[in-house]
């Protein structure tokens, strides 16, 4: 039996917990890489913030299924997530220059 202090989730929501851990793994390996240009390196911590930010209220969504403001935090970090990931993908295929602005030495070329 476990202690009293520890709160057992229903089955319903072990789910949402599985989902919120995915999301902690993700923004694990996000925050966890390095990048030299800093266009790379601004779009990956945006991307690590939206994934940690989502995983946060995932957990707490699990904790508190029925609020409403938790459920619209949730969907605004996965908003956010989105326009990162769109903003990473625009910066590698359009913008191919962007990856010689981290240069070893600093310097900026074209």
């Amino acid at each position: 039996m476990p202690p009293r202090w520890l709160p057992i989730l229903p089955a319903c929501l072990w789910p949402q917990v599985a989902l919120g851990f995915g999301f902690l793994c993700n923004f694990f390996t996000m925050a966890s890489h390095s990048k030299h240009a800093p266009l790379d390196r601004i779009a990956h911590q945006l991307l690590a913030l939206s994934m940690g930010l989502t995983a946060a209220f995932t957990f707490a969504e699990a904790v508190s299924p029925r609020s409403f403001m938790l459920s619209i935090g949730r969907c605004w970090a996965l908003l956010l997530e989105v326009r990162a990931g769109l903003q990473v993908l625009l910066a590698a295929s359009w913008a191919p220059s962007c990856r010689v602005l981290g240069a070893a030495d600093g310097a900026v070329t074209t």
